[in-house]
């Protein structure tokens, strides 16, 4: 059977839409009775397809841009699905803070202000992770991760992220590059780590010459430095 027309109740249904060209659902319908009710039915189909082009199967998702539930209000469609939910973009029109949501649950009312992956991660912010107790933002685009720089408070972190999503709503513009730290860097001195997980000698030299590892742990951020120093004689 062609794809857009069915048969019910003596009846032939021809059915169209195409949400990217901005076409709302299109229905014919031929009583049975006509012996040339199903020709009919797919000729009107294949007018339609001629007219406003083939939909695919992306048309299927729907543009909610603009739909408001209580102090939010919905950006845009993210491209993703969870739990056979598609997920759109939420903005708090309060705090401008930006959230993925799955819409039905949005629509219900059901949802609690966190999105499926804070959910997952305990984190309160999108696009913000923590590590190491500095906070780490980033935000993916079309399939592809932009690191957005290290920040010292999840406020920070959000800002950025939300800058680079506007930009990219807006503009169309991508994040410029930002050198990505070591996670286990946190000091600002170079071959220098904390590790505060390990009791009494936190502060770690670590440096990797001709393939081989060398670290040496200290109990004094001090002591470190100036070992690094008589070790490597003088920064390189």
């Amino acid at each position: 059977m062609m794809r857009g027309v069915s048969h019910r109740d003596k009846w032939w249904t021809a059915q169209y839409q195409n949400l990217r060209n901005g076409i709302p659902k299109q229905i014919a319908y031929f009583p049975d009775s006509d012996p040339n009710s199903e020709k009919l039915a797919q000729a009107q189909r294949k007018k339609w397809e001629e007219e406003f082009g083939t939909p695919s199967s992306s048309n299927r998702r729907k543009n909610y841009a603009g739909y408001k539930k209580g102090d939010f209000i919905v950006l845009g469609d993210t491209g993703k699905t969870e739990q056979k939910q598609q997920i759109v973009l939420v903005q708090n029109v309060h705090t401008d803070e930006i959230f993925e949501v799955p819409i039905q649950r949005f629509r219900m009312g059901r949802w609690t202000g966190k999105t499926i992956r804070e959910g997952r991660t305990n984190n309160k912010t999108v696009g913000v992770s923590m590590s190491n107790g500095r906070w780490s933002a980033g935000i993916t685009i079309e399939g592809r991760y932009y690191h957005l720089g290290v920040f010292e408070s999840s406020s920070e972190g959000a800002k950025a992220y939300n800058n680079a999503l506007h930009n990219w709503l807006t503009n169309g513009e991508r994040p410029k590059p930002v050198d990505v730290p070591r996670a286990t860097n946190t000091t600002g001195e170079k071959y220098i780590q904390y590790r505060p997980k390990r009791k009494g000698t936190p502060w770690l030299f670590e440096k990797i010459t001709g393939g081989n590892r060398i670290t040496r742990y200290f109990h004094d951020f001090h002591d470190a430095i100036q070992f690094r120093d008589k070790y490597l004689g003088g920064i390189n």
